[in-house]
């Protein structure tokens, strides 16, 4: 049962937090050309927030009606209190707990925690070759070492999805990467989405909100090492505050409730565009997991995916 103390309205879904993404640390071993994070392996380890107090911001965020997290970096395996963090998580009654890693540094301690906690993987590919692979990620080896991570995550039983950003270096082979991933590893949650226009992905002048997914009016929000609040992900434009201030004075604010009003109304324009000039055999489906309903496009509509959803109507 939610236990958020801010007053009841109707239009609860503009200070409602459901999801939340915890940005562990900024550095990444890897340096991919799209990071939205514009993480690398020359960025700090830890920041402003120690263990001790992601562990009182996570408390917090469950009072306040918080069920589902997922850690990301940077690259969160690199986090030293990852594992922990996770035991605490799990011990608070968290409903989904997902990892999303790079692959390449995951140990034997990670996967057991994985295993005993009952957490989601989320891993990033970018192509069905290793020569693909790397020019994305710009770090040797790097294609190996995640192949090999998944391959761990999957015969320890955990639940795996699998992310591929589509960019010009590897777009002429998605779909192989696609059946790489599916038949190799028996992987069916394999996703595509474009790079956001954000971080190292940002090349042009653009309209920020036109590069968001539409779901992040659904009660989310991610808080970076430095201990600053955003909507989403992508929303880095929209800095909130900082968690010094608190997560229900976060909330509460105004600036949360018109960002979240503004991209719920160009989420129904699109969706309401979208079944307009969609064909009647290839809608949108309202079990794109996890939690975020029916605002989900399809994106590589293929036939042996049953019009599958696009694979950022995720959490991630």
């Amino acid at each position: 049962m939610k236990t958020n103390t801010i007053s009841k309205q109707t239009d609860s879904w503009t200070f409602d937090l459901d999801f939340l993404w915890i940005e562990l640390t900024n550095k990444c071993n890897l340096k991919c050309i799209h990071c939205y994070a514009d993480s690398s392996p020359f960025n700090e380890l830890e920041t402003k927030i120690d263990y001790s107090y992601w562990k009182k911001i996570i408390n917090d965020a469950y009072k306040l009606g918080c069920r589902k997290i997922q850690f990301i970096g940077g690259e969160p395996t690199i986090y030293p209190y990852l594992n922990n963090l996770i035991e605490d998580v799990n011990n608070m009654g968290f409903e989904y707990i997902e990892v999303y890693t790079n692959g390449t540094i995951i140990s034997d301690d990670h996967l057991k925690t994985f295993v005993k906690n009952n957490v989601k993987l989320a891993f990033s590919v970018y192509g069905h070759t290793e020569n693909i692979h790397e020019q994305i990620t710009k770090s040797k080896n790097s294609y190996k070492k995640t192949m090999n991570n998944i391959s761990k995550a999957i015969n320890a039983n955990l639940k795996v999805r699998v992310s591929i950003i589509e960019m010009e270096s590897n777009k002429p082979y998605i779909d192989q990467t696609i059946d790489f991933i599916k038949s190799n590893f028996n992987v069916n949650e394999v996703g595509v989405d474009k790079v956001r226009e954000v971080g190292r992905g940002h090349k042009n002048s653009i309209d920020e909100y036109e590069e968001l997914c539409g779901a992040c009016w659904q009660g989310r929000l991610v808080i970076n090492s430095d201990g600053d609040i955003y909507p989403c992900v992508f929303s880095r434009f929209k800095k909130l505050g900082n968690i010094e201030e608190g997560l229900e004075c976060i909330l509460n604010k105004s600036e949360l409730k018109d960002f979240r009003k503004k991209v719920r109304n160009i989420d129904e324009l699109r969706r309401k565009n979208l079944l307009e000039t969609t064909s009647s055999d290839c809608k949108p489906i309202e079990d794109c997991m996890p939690y975020c309903g029916p605002n989900c496009t399809p994106s590589h509509c293929r036939p042996d995916w049953a019009c599958s959803p696009n694979s950022f109507c995720k959490p991630f």
